[in-house]
């Protein structure tokens, strides 16, 4: 994942430097990205997980300040908090529609 999120970092920081005539409408002015970054088997143990996950790092992104990318917890970590707390934000942010 170290990998998926260097390049979402990429494409970040490639974002930012794109000259649009709309971007004085865009939050500070600035065209930007929020990337949510998940991978297998490390955030994920099937495609639905990893959806969900990179769902939530992106919401996690946005909760952020935006122009950001999030990497999702770890899977298999030995903290259930690191994904609960995501997958709160992520159905809170959901249940909005």
């Amino acid at each position: 994942s170290n990998g998926a999120a260097a390049q979402a970092e990429r494409v970040r920081a490639e974002v930012a430097l794109i000259s649009d005539p709309g971007q004085h409408t865009q939050p500070g002015g600035v065209l930007s990205v929020s990337i949510g970054v998940a991978s297998l088997p490390e955030h994920a143990d099937g495609a639905a997980t990893l959806l969900w996950q990179a769902d939530a790092a992106l919401y996690e992104a946005k909760r952020a300040g935006r122009n950001t990318v999030r990497v999702a917890p770890d899977f298999h970590s030995t903290d259930p908090s690191l994904a609960t707390g995501v997958y709160r934000s992520v159905g809170r942010a959901v249940g909005r529609g």
